[in-house]
C-alpha cells in the first residue's frame, strides 16, 4: 500500500487483498494516470530503503509525483499523492516537518528533479521505467481529493476528516469526497454502502467544511488534483 492505514479493520466487510492495501489512494491515481490494465499495479508499498527513500523517485519526501494527464483537450492533470513512508530498517516513518492531517492540505509543494512514480520495482532501477519529471520549483495544488475507504469502519476515517475539513476550507480550493474499493464489499447492500459514505459526508460538514463538488474549475486550464486519505 501506498499509506499506513490507521484504521480499524473490519474482516466482515473486506476480503484479505483489500486488507493488504490500505486505502486505496495508490490505486485511484494508477487507474487515472495510467488506465490501461498493463499498466495498473494493484500494489503499492511504503517500506522502503533508506537509499530510496532520497532516490530521484521519492527524493527524500513523503508525496508522489504521479504524472500529468490530458483528460479534456486543453486541460492538464498533475497529479500528486500524499503518504508516509517508513524505514525497513526499523519500521519507523523517516522523519518530516509536520503531520499528516497538515501536509495532506498543503497548496504548494517543492519539487526538484523528482521522477513520477510507477511502481514499486521501479525504486533503484529508474532508468528501467518511462521518465516523467514532476516541474521544478513550487507545485501549486488547486484541488483535492479525500479518499474514504468504505470497506473498513469509519471511526477513525471519522475523525481524520474531523481533522482535515477546517485545513481544507481554509485553502479555498475545491475538494472532493471519494468512495474506494466499493466492490470489495461483501454481503452488502448498495443502500448501506451509499449509508456508509453519507456518513463520512455528515462528518466533513459537521466540522464546519463546506463541501465543493466541482473539482475543475473553468477559469482553471492546468489543474493540478491532490490526492489525500485517512491514513
Amino acid at each position: 500500500s501506498s499509506s499506513c492505514s490507521s484504521g480499524t479493520f473490519d474482516s466482515s466487510l473486506c476480503t484479505d487483498r483489500a486488507f493488504e492495501l490500505g486505502v486505496g489512494k495508490s490505486c485511484l491515481c494508477n487507474r487515472f494516470v495510467r488506465p490501461a490494465q498493463d499498466e495498473f499495479r494493484l500494489k503499492h508499498i511504503s517500506t522502503v530503503h533508506e537509499a530510496d527513500f532520497a532516490g530521484q523517485v521519492l527524493r527524500n519526501s513523503h508525496w508522489l509525483y504521479w504524472g500529468c494527464v490530458e483528460r479534456r483537450p486543453g486541460h492538464l492533470c498533475h497529479v500528486v499523492e500524499q503518504t508516509e513512508f517508513v524505514n525497513d530498517k526499523d519500521l519507523r516513518p523517516f522523519p518530516t516537518h509536520s503531520p499528516y492531517f497538515m501536509r495532506c492540505t498543503a497548496t504548494k509543494l517543492h519539487a526538484s528533479q523528482k521522477l513520477a512514480w510507477v511502481c514499486s520495482d521501479q525504486l533503484g532501477f529508474e532508468n528501467d521505467y518511462p521518465k516523467q519529471r514532476a516541474p521544478d520549483g513550487s507545485l501549486l495544488i488547486e484541488g483535492f481529493l479525500v479518499c474514504v475507504d468504505l470497506s473498513r469502519t469509519l471511526d477513525s476515517q471519522i475523525q481524520f476528516l474531523q481533522e482535515v475539513a477546517p485545513l481544507l476550507q481554509k485553502t479555498k480550493r475545491p475538494a472532493l469526497l471519494v468512495a474506494t474499493k466499493v466492490d470489495c464489499l461483501l454481503d452488502v447492500t448498495r443502500q448501506q454502502q451509499q449509508q456508509k459514505f453519507g456518513d463520512c459526508v455528515t462528518a466533513a460538514l459537521t466540522a464546519g467544511y463546506v463541501q465543493r463538488l466541482e473539482l475543475l474549475r473553468k477559469e482553471c486550464r492546468r489543474f493540478r488534483c491532490f490526492i489525500s486519505g485517512a491514513g
